[in-house]
């Protein structure tokens, strides 16, 4: 029995040095997010088409530990189906970016007049692109000490509906080269204007009437009988009602379209020249087929094109990427390309007149841009950057048969890299360049069997930071030394 007891005893001690041990882990290193991320919730779940919805408590939480380089957050909004529908994109202080059809306006609760922000040094945290605790991750926010309290930054966002049906809505935080993605907010329902379930409004009133009752009637617009038989003669569909556009926050200026048919599907409202127009398609693809102009009543055909790149030229002076692109059309058009630098969310496009296109003319969805114009056949697509990722050769992924291998980091202009690890180790020393553009590390030993992180933190002129990260397996046991 006394045998026993102490047995008992010793397995009792040793149950509560692993449970100290693993409390003492669990202060030390830090959990596997460095960012938390929350898509707010709708203040109403039931609007109308043209309302506002408000998402209170939309946030990101850099914890204490870390210190994250945020580039930029992305709020799209989703249908049910996980299908896109419109996002805006801003910096951590609330300032707009991209807000491709001018439904968004994003406020800052926090104040971040002065953001905790931790530049050089070493530190400690954790890597989600590794997946491993490393040190030094450059400059960044966030405390970058696990005393201090973590850094929370809290927006309002107000979205002003334009379609229909059942949505959602998703906070993205760019962190230079890792993502960081919330879960789907509370979805939330739009109908159509409420009176008589999308009936059209009131005909106009009579020429004897009250003025105020003319008044009235500028608040909508219908489209005329006689435009109404030529769409249906041009895509041969019915549309037994007129489509009709409302202005719902009493600015005169049309904002609002609805097809009672339930055919026609509204993809923007651009203002073009001073006038409301809705591009319109008949059918379910992200493709208008012509735009209906409020202020006129009238429709003008689009044509779809594909843009054709011609030519690609990297000013590294100006940091901007220009990309030509020529397209055939007669009228006005509705480009399409595909998105050859959608890492970089800076883009101005520019007509062969050098006539900038405004923001809200160009769209930039599913790995595509759509820019609506008229009439010229040549545009120039200008991408900004600060620093672009440098190229791996071989590329990551690569397993080597060797244990000495070579690898050539090549950037687009001259860096200074302030911070190289292979592994667990630092190799910032080891790395050769002739022109500081072009640096190739190769280890000055043999290196174990097994799987490797080159992490790479460069900066160039102006001060802007990269962290890049490429990974290697080494595929062969080091050489025996001779006797």
């Amino acid at each position: 029995m006394v045998v026993k007891r102490e047995i008992r005893k010793k397995i009792a001690g040793l149950f509560i040095a692993v449970f100290l041990l693993l409390l003492i882990f669990s202060i030390l290193i830090p959990p596997g997010v460095g960012v938390y991320v929350h898509p707010g919730t709708p203040d109403d779940t039931s609007l109308t088409k043209g309302q506002t919805v408000i998402f209170n408590n939309v946030n990101l939480t850099i914890r204490a530990a870390e210190r994250i380089p945020v580039e930029f957050l992305n709020f799209t909004i989703f249908t049910s189906t996980n299908q896109y529908v419109t996002h805006v994109i801003f910096n951590i202080t609330g300032h707009e970016l991209t807000d491709p059809n001018s439904k968004f306006t994003v406020t800052a609760i926090t104040n971040v007049s002065n953001l905790t922000y931790s530049e050089g040094g070493t530190s400690f945290g954790y890597d989600e692109i590794s997946s491993q605790n490393i040190t030094d991750f450059g400059s960044g926010y966030g405390p970058d000490d696990p005393t201090e309290e973590d850094l929370t930054i809290i927006y309002r966002i107000v979205y002003t509906t334009h379609e229909t049906g059942t949505f959602k809505a998703r906070l993205l935080v760019n962190a230079s080269t890792y993502d960081y993605i919330s879960g789907y907010s509370t979805s939330f329902s739009v109908t159509y204007t409420s009176g008589g379930g999308g009936d059209p409004p009131p005909a106009p009133p009579a020429d004897d009437e009250e003025e105020e009752e003319e008044e009235d009637e500028e608040e909508s617009t219908i489209i005329s009988e006689e435009t109404l038989e030529d769409i249906e003669d041009l895509y041969d569909i019915t549309l037994n009602q007129p489509f009709y556009g409302n202005d719902t926050d009493g600015d005169g200026i049309i904002d609002t379209f609805t097809d009672p048919n339930n055919i026609l599907t509204s993809l923007a409202n651009v203002n073009l020249s001073g006038h409301s127009i809705f591009l319109i398609t008949t059918s379910t693809d992200d493709i208008p087929e012509f735009y209906w102009d409020t202020t006129t009543n009238t429709i003008t055909l689009i044509t779809h094109a594909p843009g054709t790149i011609t030519d690609e030229y990297m000013d590294t002076e100006e940091e901007t990427i220009t990309i030509s692109v020529s397209v055939t059309k007669s009228n006005w058009i509705f480009i399409e390309l595909i998105d050859p630098h959608p890492e970089l969310p800076s883009l101005t496009v520019k007509n062969q007149n050098g006539t900038i296109i405004p923001n809200e003319q160009i769209w930039r969805r599913n790995g595509k841009i759509y820019v609506l114009d008229d009439p010229d056949t040549l545009y120039a697509f200008i991408f900004s950057y600060t620093l672009l990722e440098p190229t791996f050769e071989p590329v990551s992924g690569t397993t080597f048969d060797i244990s000495k291998p070579t690898i050539t980091i090549t950037y687009n202009e001259p860096i200074q890299i302030t911070l190289a690890t292979f592994g667990i180790n630092e190799i910032t020393d080891q790395l050769t360049t002739t022109d500081n553009q072009i640096y190739i590390y190769q280890p000055t030993t043999d290196l174990p069997k097994g799987t490797y992180t080159l992490t790479i933190i460069a900066e160039d002129q102006n001060s802007n930071r990269l962290t890049s990260t490429a990974q290697y397996t080494i595929n062969v046991e080091p050489a025996e030394p001779e006797p």
